[in-house]
């Protein structure tokens, strides 16, 4: 997935793209598909040791973390590949396998994904090692699984609406959400967005969460497909259209983006469910086969620890895990000010069961079928 990126990086990515290999300096990589681009973090000192990190994270996200990481360590070269969530699973699956290559040319050492039921199956698949420091003990029971995926955010899963286009009341939880959709009648018809769940693997989370939290899962379903419902690959589109003025109600977005965005576009509301708000955990985990095991140790603790936790906070906008880092953007401020219960995706085995082949077919097909069969009406 392009999960999730703020949207005005998303609006041009050619652009982002040469902005960021002009500052940083770029190279290529073999991949299991062929080169894929590399930004690169050159050390500061000698001798060098080099960090491969495949990461679902916008470059400019990441930029930030890299640099203070660097500070802390700087004969450690970064080459950072930004991948979609399925991508990054493909990829890590086929490059495991593919013994021709020089590993380091193939997967990354440290894998960072918003996807966490993609890097559960990876962690369940035996591609993760153990790992076990003062820092990960700090995670929560609930964000870390066997020692080997480990969750390092407090993601809220929000609903945003375009104020100019919906001037009154905005909809609390998701059951005034059908309502106002109902009363709005024809005129929302094609201005509601949310993800394309059969492309994008966090946007396939949020909706099978939603099936197992929500009773209005099903008639809100019906009310994006009689409305003509809008799909997209990521919260960074979905914002673009809702910042312009195509969407009137974006459903399932990632809060760290939106809340990044809302600063550029005061014509935005985003609103934390009050029935329920879920909150999503961006796992990182450490590949069996990583060249660089001891860097990859080194970053994942520095992400966890209160300075790494910080740098998430106040520079790179991502809700971070720790309840003892103080904002706005922080897992303390949700938890003193959502008007409803938060609910954790808690990372174990149980993420797998949407995955099962034929459970994930016929799921899509329900999902399919709800929307063109209402669309058709």
């Amino acid at each position: 997935m392009a999960n999730s990126r703020f949207g005005f990086f998303r609006t041009d990515l050619l652009c982002r793209a040469l902005l960021v290999l002009a500052l940083f300096g770029v190279t290529t990589a073999r991949a299991v598909s062929g080169p894929l681009p590399v930004v690169l973090y050159p050390a500061q000192q000698k001798p060098v040791s080099v960090l491969n990190i495949h990461a679902v994270l916008d470059y400019v996200v990441m930029n930030p973390i890299i640099k203070a990481f660097q500070q802390r360590y700087p004969n450690v070269e970064i080459r950072l590949i930004e991948f979609e969530t399925a991508d990054l699973f493909q990829h890590t699956v086929e490059g495991s396998t593919h013994t021709t290559e020089p590993p380091d040319a193939i997967v990354g050492d440290l894998l960072i994904s918003s996807a966490m039921d993609l890097q559960v199956k990876l962690v369940n698949d035996g591609y993760a090692q153990r790992y076990e420091s003062p820092y990960t003990r700090r995670i929560p029971d609930w964000a870390k699984w066997r020692n080997e995926a480990f969750g390092f955010t407090f993601e809220p899963v929000v609903t945003v609406v375009n104020t100019k286009l919906l001037p009154g009341p905005p909809p609390q939880d998701r059951q005034q959400l059908l309502e106002l959709i109902r009363s709005q009648g024809e005129s929302l018809a094609g201005k509601i967005a949310t993800y394309d769940i059969a492309r994008s693997g966090v946007g396939y989370l949020f909706a099978a969460q939603d099936s197992q939290q929500a009773t209005t899962y099903g008639r809100l379903l019906e009310a994006f497909g009689t409305h003509s419902v809008q799909l997209a690959c990521c919260t960074g589109d979905i914002l673009d259209g809702l910042a312009s003025g195509q969407y009137a109600i974006g459903y399932n977005l990632l809060g760290s983006y939106t809340k990044a965005r809302l600063a550029s576009a005061p014509n935005l509301k985003m609103i934390l469910p009050a029935d329920y708000t879920l909150i999503m955990t961006r796992i990182a985990l450490i590949h069996k086969h990583a060249v660089n095991t001891q860097n990859a140790r080194d970053f994942l603790d520095f992400l966890l620890s209160p300075a790494g936790q910080q740098t998430l906070a106040s520079e790179s906008k991502l809700y971070p895990i720790d309840p003892g880092v103080h904002g706005e953007v922080t897992a303390d401020w949700l938890n003193k000010h959502a008007p409803g219960p938060l609910k954790p995706i808690t990372v174990g085995p149980q993420l797998l069961v949407p995955l099962d082949k034929l459970k994930r077919q016929r799921f899509l097909s329900e999902w399919r079928r709800s929307l063109e069969r209402e669309t058709k009406q």
